[in-house]
């Protein structure tokens, strides 16, 4: 903020030592500094006004002045008072319990109100202190806490991590935060195949079992949003019955994703239907779901007898 300075008959005169001996926080903010030989002071804006009661307890005492610097404070977007916890989580370990990675909880902190000036966004603790300069820090009281970005950072960060090192990280942090990745008594291979699915899609850890929830058990399936699929309950039907009377003749052998791919692409041409509408009532019908991954890809990491078996239970509960 460059050099401020205050009137001295502006500030009033503080409570230093209560009536019981206990020190109030300007008096032992300003000792614990100085024991703890800090030189430099970073702090919010709300605590400039504090500033000169501090320089003068150091002028009282004899002591170096160390350097201080406000720094702005965070609000919610659209907001104009800084970040509450009535708006969600304002403190790192909420955010891990949510599921964010540490390394994307800091890189997002390293760029409220800070930035080196480039097109760089990435950042590790060790570039940041590289880069990290106190005349690069925003000169304004409230920056946005953007949540979203701070989601972005994690996907990010969540995408460039092995698939068994993710799924490390998963475990740990469900056993850490008492959370539940419903991967069941599936083997590991498995759920492995299921989150190399998902990766891609996931913001947060807690992500995980929305996203993959239908994989480890049959979803219940919403009769209305499947048949919006298609035209009419009845043709919703038939494209059920086609798929499944032509998965049954495939050879487990064959049940691969491209195989799947190309003879079901093959089906819909010759019977006629549309793909658009084709392909989403077998998603709706498999997965209960209208946004997964690739379909074929489902089919495949489930099985030949799991699909079989979802499709016969939408053609039993059909008109």
């Amino acid at each position: 903020m460059g050099r401020i300075s205050f009137p001295t008959n502006d500030i009033d005169d503080q409570v230093l030592i209560k009536s019981d001996g206990f020190p109030t926080y300007h008096l032992a903010v300003a000792v614990d500094d100085h024991l703890m030989e800090i030189n430099y002071v970073l702090r919010g804006m709300e605590w400039l006004p504090s500033t000169p009661k501090h320089i003068l307890l150091y002028q009282a005492f004899g002591w170096d002045l160390p350097t201080y610097a406000h720094l702005p404070l965070l609000k919610e977007i659209g907001d104009t008072k800084k970040l509450s916890k009535r708006m969600g989580s304002v403190s790192a370990v909420e955010f891990l319990a949510e599921g964010y990675l540490p390394e994307a909880l800091l890189n997002f902190l390293m760029f409220l109100g800070w930035n080196p000036g480039t097109e760089k966004e990435i950042y590790s603790l060790e570039e940041f202190i590289k880069d990290f300069s106190i005349d690069k820090i925003h000169k304004t009281d409230l920056v946005v806490f953007d949540r979203d970005k701070l989601s972005w950072y994690n996907g990010y960060y969540i995408r460039q991590l092995s698939v068994p090192d993710l799924w490390k990280k998963l475990v740990m942090w469900a056993n850490e935060f008492g959370a539940s990745l419903a991967e069941g008594d599936f083997d590991q291979e498995y759920v492995l195949k299921v989150l190399s699915l998902v990766q891609d899609r996931m913001k947060t850890f807690k992500e995980f079992v929305l996203l993959t929830k239908y994989f480890f058990e049959a979803p219940k399936v919403d009769l209305l949003m499947l048949n919006k699929q298609s035209t009419s309950p009845q043709r919703s039907q038939l494209i059920l019955g086609s798929f499944q009377e032509m998965y049954r003749s495939v050879e487990k052998g064959n049940w691969q994703t491209e195989n799947l791919d190309t003879i079901s692409h093959q089906m819909i041409a010759q019977k006629d239907f549309k793909p658009k509408e084709a392909f989403m009532t077998l998603r709706v019908a498999i997965t209960g779901e209208t946004a997964t991954p690739p379909i074929f890809e489902i089919l495949s990491a489930l099985g030949k007898d799991e699909v079989l078996s979802r499709l016969d239970v939408q053609k039993n509960e059909g008109p």
